[in-house]
């Protein structure tokens, strides 16, 4: 679909044979982006740019071969995400997202609602490329 798009978004246009061609031309070239968003899932990734975390490994003394993964939080931003997507946070803390916020220390909490902006987003690109297409589509093949 999203080669199919790509390639229609160029022939029309380039060519401009109706009125709508170059409404028509972006508006596949914004699906392609989102299809490729919807592949590459940016978006449910975003936040662990907010944070770094420090991981390690130890052997688990009872099962040779074996270890333990262990980590902790070296530092956090994720007021600064939580900034750049207001009406999704005022979502999550409403209770939107996958992810529960019940029983969780604050800096996990964070990192909580982080997630569940991340999944809401991902979930939105993916609906923004359907409800697109599903407007557009009859006018674009016949």
């Amino acid at each position: 679909m999203k080669h199919k798009l790509k390639a229609q978004a160029k022939y029309i246009g380039d060519r401009d044979f109706h009125t709508r061609a170059q409404i028509d031309a972006k508006r596949m070239r914004i699906c392609v982006k989102l299809i490729e968003a919807c592949q590459e899932e940016p978006y449910s990734s975003e936040y662990m740019d907010y944070a770094k975390d420090r991981v390690w490994f130890t052997d688990v003394e009872d099962s040779p071969g074996s270890s333990l993964y262990n980590s902790e939080e070296v530092w956090e931003k994720y007021d600064d995400f939580f900034k750049k997507y207001p009406l999704i946070y005022k979502r999550v803390m409403k209770g939107d997202g996958p992810f529960t916020l019940d029983g969780r220390d604050e800096s996990q909490m964070k990192r909580i609602i982080a997630m569940n902006i991340a999944h809401i987003n991902q979930d939105r690109a993916r609906k923004l490329l359907f409800k697109i297409m599903e407007e557009n589509i009859n006018g674009w093949w016949d």
